[in-house]
């Protein structure tokens, strides 16, 4: 152990801590696809609720010119965002 300034003390790293920062190393990786998952997913989401919005708010002209019927469009629309 050694002082500075009689303030800070610096021990050097005990058996203990080195690892739990050897498994924080082995585990960051795992715990970083696990999140970039979870954003991917929200985003899907967000992205199929826009666009189950957006043919809500199309016209029956519009509709009938991709193929669709009103009540197609509806059923789409309905569905909640996590159900594809």
């Amino acid at each position: 152990m050694r002082k500075f300034d009689n303030t800070l003390t610096i021990d050097a790293p005990s058996p203990e801590s080195t690892k739990v920062w050897r498994l924080c190393a082995r585990l960051m990786p795992a715990a970083t696809e696990a999140a970039y998952a979870h954003w991917r997913t929200m985003l899907l989401w967000q992205q199929r609720a826009e666009e189950r919005q957006r043919l809500a708010d199309l016209s029956d002209h519009i509709l009938r010119d991709v193929g669709l019927t009103r009540a197609e469009a509806e059923s789409e629309s309905d569905k909640p965002f996590w159900k594809p």
